[in-house]
């Protein structure tokens, strides 16, 4: 099933916000459908839902269930007004739960989304959401990718992963890193112990999409909570994090169960050319679990 072109939860000009109760598009153990396309021209409006009185929660798009597999959500704009400079956010933009092998985005420019405005961004939970991929998004700032328009209220921020395992968040191609940045809250969080072997690869945690202009989380830019065997960064060429300008600290490992993480090849407090200071304003990393 394809689902293109659509004002879901905004009014007919795309700037109003009538919302739905709860999510805006449900996938429900179903696979191999998408969500807008390949171009932009085929990607929906995707904003405020699940923020009506007296229900308050629901998502943009939500995929739920062992069986919806294979789905594709690209080149919508969720959580924002048709101009993509507007905040209408839903209370999640993208809710994945319990659902694996799913593609949010692709190359940047091309079908990524721009997730911004939303109280959480993207959230990726429980132990059978396992093997997505989200690259080449917008999470946290405008359709120019130099501008903030923040998902979070203080804590939710861009990205939450919780008890799902070996998803990637990037990857070392071009285009396939996601912009996180701008969020009132954490860029990217890792949380409870089955949040293992996931990777996050390439991105640009806190600055603009140059990778040059400061853009910061109001919190941390990585934080791990108690997960464990996590890669953040790597070897390869392109497969370091930018993690700079953040309001707390680049990157935690936090409580005993966090341990086996590997955080290495980024620029922590820098531009993406390691030449210009754009520092974190706590520490750069803030290690309290054992054996990272």
């Amino acid at each position: 099933n394809r689902i293109e072109s659509n004002f879901i939860g905004t009014g007919v000009s795309g700037t109003t916000a009538p919302g739905n109760h709860t999510n805006g598009v449900l996938i429900d153990e179903s696979c191999d459908n998408t969500i807008g396309g390949a171009t932009r021209v085929l990607g929906n409006l995707i904003s405020s839902n699940g923020t009506l009185e007296p229900v308050t929660q629901g998502a943009g798009v939500q995929i739920a269930g062992p069986g919806a597999t294979g789905n594709h959500v690209q080149n919508n704009l969720i959580g924002t007004d048709i101009t993509g400079t507007l905040d209408l956010g839903n209370i999640y933009g993208i809710l994945i739960s319990d659902a694996p092998a799913n593609f949010v985005g692709g190359a940047a420019g091309v079908t990524g989304n721009i997730i911004s405005g939303n109280n959480l961004g993207l959230a990726i939970i429980g132990s059978a959401a396992a093997g997505n991929t989200v690259q080449g998004n917008f999470i946290g700032t405008d359709v120019t990718g130099t501008r903030p328009l923040g998902n979070g209220c203080g804590c939710g921020g861009g990205v939450f992963i919780q008890s799902a395992p070996r998803n990637t968040i990037g990857g070392t191609a071009a285009g396939t890193g996601n912009v996180i940045s701008a969020n009132d809250g954490f860029g990217l969080v890792l949380q409870l112990s089955q949040a293992t072997e996931n990777v996050v690869q390439g991105n640009f945690i806190g600055t603009d999409v140059s990778g040059s202009l400061a853009l910061g989380n109001s919190l941390d830019g990585v934080s791990i909570q108690d997960a464990r065997g996590n890669i953040i960064g790597g070897t390869s060429p392109d497969a370091g994090n930018v993690i700079s300008a953040n309001g707390s600290n680049g990157v935690v490992i936090a409580s005993t169960g966090a341990s086996g993480n590997l955080v290495q090849g980024n620029l922590i407090g820098t531009d993406k050319t390691g030449a210009v200071a754009l520092g974190n304003h706590e520490d750069g990393v803030f290690l309290e679990g054992p054996e990272n």
